[in-house]
């Protein structure tokens, strides 16, 4: 009976940090405690493919639902003892476990898992969570797992990704150990057969003796998980898993024999690691970050989170998250913004509020504080709304400047109406005029809105003064001007004319605003003109205050972007460009320099990166500030402590140059290195033919000699030889003629891993007639009948397409059944990659595939061997029965892959076999 803890703690993840659980890498399951049950809350894709379920199939159900008790009842114990363990004791637990329950027996039995359990503590020190990851350590786990002399050989290989070990006797005697285990303990081949007392350090010898004390108490196994591998500097550069399996006899006993694994689960680590360190960046980003943000769960709206901002604006403490939002607000509290919460919670539908006023307590003093904020549901996996997110801007300065700005406009308002201006409009287009009645009363013009009858009435000498007003004002936009006016009274007037030329979107004017004033009796109105002076000063000064929190705001944009940007002034000396100076950049650029877009501001570049002089960077950015335009260019830049590839662009805009780059070094990097891997892969390959030779010289000259040597003496000793002794020459022969088809069949493989494709037209049905004629001796002897359909023509590699075919048609012949007539046939036809029925590479689901059939009536065999008949040396029936080396059909499965396509294969024991082929078109 199991007893879990009296209460468990509703879930408190969140949908997003589900979905954030299942991108980590790995196979991993995050499951609930509960008094009844543990609850799969959220599971890794890798997870889902190894239980073979889908992520919603799984998610909220009990871990046991699903499982085969009655076939693994003692691993389903042993499970449930671990996850017992980790939530009541609160320490993480491992434990290895053959196969795994939630696929069919057969497709998980013969895989060793190492399964890590790690518990998640609440607020409150009780385990809520438990961590589940999987390790897959061991293929084709041996049945007698008594016996370390099976173990041993069925896993001695230096090309295992398990470092595995045998140790014997109370001594400790190492007995076997492959490649990764002796340089995980950094020991030499000459240490097997020596105690590991003797040659490891004390403290490791220490901790080995007292595992081995475990397991004669346990008498089963040791997991020691996430054991620190030191590299040769001494920090910990790897991590592994191991376990220690007790396979021989009795423990008391001096023949005691130990199986010891190491898993590399470094990536597991360090994934762990990494998962830490993000969810810690992204908490201090939301808690730092300068706009507040808050999340209300639940119908009484429960602060769940208040980050730093939120906190500053409610002037209150960390003891906010947990209380409910109504009653926490106190005097704050404002119905208005309460109703619209408890809206967006109950509709799921966002609320986005503009310049809205909320009071707040500064300094003990209630204020009026203006800002935009957004309310925003947040969602169920279900679909079902669970809080709100808060999110706001204080504008309240921005909304001051306006009402400044318009009460400024007001009073500008009342000077013209106070200094009789009148004011007009010109569309440039038209030539209409739209002008105010003072505007025609001054004028004295008729009731005209034609720009030329206006224009007219101008004194005939200050015309020209107006002309060249009109020509400065297409390159100023300004205009001002003082002119005599013929009034249609009869009398004239001095008017002075002001107005601004508007511009439309290509930058050419299309339009005058402006103003006109009678002074004519200019002395009268001087104290007017004095008010109005100053009016515009005042609002010259709200304009140059609206300009400095513009540029707050660019600053804040700019720090938001993660492209590194600069806006660099030239330094000139002596007439000399020797330098630009920061006039302004962002926070992705100022990182470089471990500070602060403030920090840097105004200094001269070359004071915190005196290594761009040496850099192609200085000289590209001068030569852009020279020549003007824009520049791109790469750089290695290998100076100030910094070794980084990035993309740089340069423009220049005005006397300043905007500098931008993307950083790319990780790319490089990875670049350098596939570049170090194609060497070696090139190595690998020149070795490969280097050993091809030698196999067809080297190893086929001594079975020649075997053979002919063999069968010389076979003759000469003929009549004098026993029947014993006449079978042993035929084993000889025989055994000899198969080394001799395996080098065969190997030359033949390494060539079509090897050889270049040399893409050709190629007739099937030619092709096909070839093989047939190649096998015309056994097909007569088989009496066989082949039918050969319409086949068309393909690109591909002549030669081993027509090899890939007769081992395909000699296998059928081979493997016919002795009861009745072979019969072989070969059909193709066309299709889709999307129609194949398995999944394609999204490029190859867009082609078209010829398909082909290769079926035959012969012994067939069990469907459940599908996987491994392609596999080199596998072979389903005895060499005295069937000859054969076990890899014709690697040969055609390497074929098909060369020519980027697919094999599959559909067979029933005594009804025939259909390998299928795929290959694009």
């Amino acid at each position: 009976m199991y007893k879990f803890p009296d209460q468990s703690p509703a879930s408190s993840f969140t949908p997003g940090e589900a979905r954030l659980f299942e991108a980590i890498p790995g196979i991993n399951v995050l499951l609930q405690v509960t008094p009844a049950a543990f609850i799969i809350v959220a599971c890794t894709e890798a997870y889902a493919r190894t239980v073979g379920r889908s992520r919603n199939e799984l998610t909220g159900t009990d871990f046991f639902a699903g499982f085969q008790m009655e076939e693994r009842a003692a691993s389903h114990h042993q499970l449930r003892t671990i996850f017992h363990a980790v939530s009541t004791e609160k320490t993480v637990q491992a434990i290895s476990l053959p196969g795994y329950w939630n696929k069919p027996a057969t497709a998980a039995s013969g895989t060793n898992w190492e399964m890590t359990n790690t518990p998640l503590l609440d607020d409150q020190g009780s385990v809520d969570y438990i961590i589940h990851s999987l390790q897959k350590i061991v293929a084709d786990y041996p049945a007698d797992t008594n016996s370390s002399v099976t173990l041993f050989k069925q896993e001695r290989t230096d090309a295992s990704p398990v470092a595995m070990a045998v140790i014997t006797g109370k001594s400790l005697q190492l007995t076997s150990a492959n490649a990764r285990m002796l340089r995980l303990w950094k020991l030499s081949r000459a240490s097997i057969g020596q105690s590991l007392t003797n040659i490891c350090p004390a403290e490791e010898s220490l901790a080995l003796l007292q595992i081995v004390k475990q397991l004669e108490s346990s008498g089963t196994q040791v997991d020691v998980p996430e054991v620190p591998a030191s590299s040769d500097s001494g920090e910990a550069a790897s991590y592994f898993d191991f376990t220690y399996k007790l396979l021989g006899p009795d423990p008391s006993d001096e023949t005691i024999t130990i199986a010891i694994y190491a898993v590399d689960v470094t990536r597991a680590v360090l994934a762990k690691i990494q998962a830490e360190e993000n969810e810690r960046r992204i908490s201090n980003v939301i808690q730092t970050t300068p706009f507040p943000m808050g999340v209300y769960v639940g119908d009484n709206m429960k602060i769940q989170l208040a980050n730093n901002s939120m906190r500053r604006i409610w002037n209150r403490g960390d003891d906010v998250i947990g209380k409910i939002y109504k009653e926490f607000m106190g005097d704050l509290f404002n119905p208005e913004i309460y109703r619209q919460l408890k809206g967006v919670y109950s509709t799921g539908m966002s609320y986005h509020g503009k310049s809205q006023p909320v009071t707040l307590i500064r300094d003990g003093v209630s204020k009026v504080f203006y800002f935009n904020y957004s309310f925003i549901p947040q969602f169920t996996e279900q679909g079902e709304v669970y809080g709100v997110l808060s999110t706001g801007d204080d504008i309240t300065d921005l909304v001051t400047t306006k009402n400044a700005v318009e009460m400024s406009e007001q009073k500008a308002q009342l000077a013209i109406g106070s200094a009789e201006l009148g004011t007009y409009e010109v569309d440039l287009q038209t030539n209409l005029v739209t002008r105010s009645e003072r505007f025609k009363k001054i004028w004295g013009a008729d009731d005209s809105a034609d720009r030329s009858d206006y224009e007219s009435m101008i004194h005939p000498e200050d015309l020209p003064i107006r002309n060249a007003a009109i020509a400065e004002a297409y390159v100023t936009t300004d205009l001002n001007y003082e002119v005599r006016v013929n009034r249609k009274s009869g009398d004239t007037k001095w008017v002075k004319v002001r107005g601004k030329f508007m511009l439309n979107n290509e930058g050419i004017p299309n339009r005058i605003i402006g103003v006109i004033q009678d002074v004519t009796e200019q002395k009268l109105f001087a104290q007017e003109l004095a008010k109005q002076v100053k009016e515009q000063t005042e609002e010259l000064a709200a304009a140059h205050n609206l300009l400095l929190q513009s540029n707050r705001y660019l600053q804040k944009l700019l720090n938001l972007l993660q492209t590194p940007l600069q806006v660099l002034a030239p330094v000139m000396q002596h007439g000399h460009l020797v330098d630009f100076r920061f006039r302004l950049t962002n926070s992705a650029y100022s990182a470089y320099a471990q500070t602060d877009p403030e920090s840097i501001l105004d200094k001269k570049v070359g004071e915190l990166f005196p290594g761009y002089f040496q850099t192609n960077t200085f000289k590209m950015i001068a030569q852009t500030w020279h020549t003007g335009g824009t520049n791109t260019w790469d750089n290695h830049y290998k100076a100030d402590g910094l070794d980084i590839y990035n993309q740089m662009s340069a423009t220049k805009m005005g006397d300043e140059v905007i500098v931008y780059f993307t950083d790319f070094t990780r790319l490089k990097n990875l670049q350098l290195e596939l570049l170090r891997k194609i060497d070696e892969l090139e190595c690998s390959n020149r070795n490969l033919k280097e050993f091809a030779y030698a196999a067809s010289h080297d190893l086929k000259e001594p079975i020649r000699k075997i053979h002919i040597f063999g069968g010389r003496l076979k003759k000469s000793l003929e009549g004098r030889l026993s029947e014993h002794e006449l079978d042993s020459f035929t084993r000889m022969e025989n055994a000899s003629a198969r080394m001799g088809s395996l080098v065969d069949d190997l030359l033949a493989y390494s060539h079509v891993s090897l050889e270049a494709m040399l893409t050709q037209e190629v007739d099937l049905a030619q092709l096909i007639q070839l093989v047939l004629s190649d096998l015309d001796l056994e097909i007569e002897q088989k009496k066989a009948q082949v039918h050969v359909g319409s086949l068309g023509k393909i690109k591909g590699h002549h030669r081993q397409l027509q090899q890939a075919f007769q081992n395909l048609v000699g296998n059928a012949l081979k493997y016919s059944n002795d009861q009745v007539l072979p019969k072989i046939s070969i059909t193709a036809w066309e299709t889709f990659g999307k129609d194949i029925g398995f999944n394609l590479s999204p490029d190859n689901a867009g082609k078209t595939f010829c398909v082909i059939a290769v079926e035959d009536n012969g012994i067939g065999f069990e469907q459940g061997d599908a996987d491994i008949i392609f596999d080199v040396f596998t072979r389903l029936h005895g060499h005295l029965q069937y000859k054969g080396s076990g890899i014709g059909l690697s040969i055609v499965r390497k074929v098909i892959e060369n020519h980027n396509g697919y094999i599959t294969v559909k067979s029933q024991v005594g009804v025939g076999t259909t390998f299928t082929l795929y290959l694009p078109l």
